[in-house]
């Protein structure tokens, strides 16, 4: 198979998209940093559709679950009301984000 310059480029954007996201579940043990359980997808802490963006520090490993429940909510607001809320967990949301701003703003 001849591969062009796009394909190569291609392929170091997926290898570096793989990279990174590795990179955040293992920071984040595989677990949802919400409720705990195994996590299969990331979060944007800061909604998307909030002007979060896509970087290390607005991305924590999630499960589907709690990625479906929380959607483009506050997540103060969503996580405060969870059955699941534990402090510790947001101590750690919190540390990976660096919000020191009062929390309940986002």
């Amino acid at each position: 198979m001849h591969l062009n310059a796009t394909h190569l480029f291609e392929m170091d954007h997926k290898a570096e998209r793989r990279e990174y996201r590795k990179r955040i579940k293992e920071r984040d043990n595989h677990q949802c940093c919400y409720c705990g359980k195994d996590a299969g997808t990331l979060d944007h802490v800061i909604p998307r559709a909030k002007g979060g963006q896509t970087v290390e520090s607005n991305l924590i490993c999630c499960c589907a679950p709690c990625n479906l429940s929380k959607g483009d909510s506050k997540v103060w607001e969503w996580y405060s009301r969870q059955p699941f809320y534990d402090s510790a967990r947001w101590a750690r949301i919190r540390e990976i984000t660096g919000q020191n701003t009062t929390y309940r703003d986002w």
